[in-house]
């Protein structure tokens, strides 16, 4: 996806911004910039799938053309352990499992769907309603980024982000549409967080979108500094070297944040909020994960 739209924009910048040229050089640019957005993609693509597909040829090879003993070539309690659970263990004596009969036989799709219930929906139950909770955070967050960004400047959103932005005397009073969050070169990421939300969202089990999204998008990360940036603008424009927040303890690094974090009760309840979640989850994860106990 972002191999795909980085050629579709640099070509569309090309198009609205291309030089006077004669016919016979203008066939040769536009050639040439062809074949390399080509190029880069097709390899590109390859590269990122490559090693999906390689795994799925591993699965099905085990699996469906196994030729393995189970009683043999398997550890005694290793095949008690996958006999207790329900797992399924290569063997060449057994009924071949139902995916592989499939056009497609994806081993990672039949394992979600047959051990952890992974479909369309299917997490939305009562007794959910705890990890649907614990993901709410993040969701609203995702959620009230993508708002943000489009509400700012939707007509560049409905262009998907192939123009350009106004004219810079166009938008002085609107400085903040060309730098920061609202950037032109963040609309990818808006598209790409979006996506994977509304993917986690309607498929995933719900606690998993927390780590699911921190952990492929920057997007959170940035939007959360946005909000600082805006509701508490005082504070970080301190210089953190002269604040008077962080010498109270010298175990702490001198920054914005430590310099926001002495001055809690003075901040909005948007930055407190915030600090305290990312704080929040922080300090509960690494307690309960670290004691193998339940935590995304």
């Amino acid at each position: 996806g972002f191999l795909f739209y980085s050629q579709l924009r640099q070509c569309s910048l090309y198009v609205k911004h291309k030089v006077k040229v004669t016919e016979k050089d203008l066939y040769k640019s536009w050639l040439n910039l062809f074949l390399w957005s080509v190029l880069l993609v097709t390899g590109g693509t390859v590269m990122i799938v490559l090693p999906f597909v390689l795994f799925q040829c591993y699965g099905y090879l085990t699996f469906c053309e196994s030729t393995v003993n189970a009683a043999l070539d398997i550890p005694p309690p290793l095949l008690q352990l996958a006999r207790d659970k329900g797992y399924r263990v290569p063997d060449k004596d057994s009924d071949l499992p139902s995916w592989c009969h499939h056009r497609y036989p994806i081993i990672y799709s039949y394992i979600q769907d047959t051990y952890w219930n992974v479909g369309f929906l299917r997490y939305y139950q009562l007794c959910q309603l705890p990890n649907f909770l614990l993901a709410f955070p993040v969701v609203v967050l995702g959620v009230w980024a993508a708002w943000q960004f489009v509400h700012a400047d939707p007509w560049y959103c409905v262009q998907l982000g192939l123009t350009c932005r106004k004219l810079k005397e166009e938008t002085e009073k609107d400085s903040h549409l060309l730098y920061g969050f609202h950037g032109h070169r963040v609309f990818v990421y808006i598209v790409h967080a979006t996506a994977l939300l509304a993917f986690g969202i309607c498929f995933m089990h719900i606690q998993v979108v927390t780590r699911f999204l921190a952990s492929s998008s920057p997007i959170l990360y940035w939007f959360a500094a946005h909000l600082l940036l805006e509701v508490e603008p005082g504070h970080l424009a301190k210089d953190p070297a002269t604040s008077p927040y962080v010498y109270k303890f010298g175990i702490f690094p001198r920054n914005q944040l430590t310099a926001l974090l002495w001055a809690w009760r003075g901040c909005s309840l948007t930055a407190r909020c915030v600090l305290g979640y990312f704080l929040l989850y922080w300090f509960l994860g690494l307690v309960l994960h670290c004691n193998f106990l339940p935590w995304t």
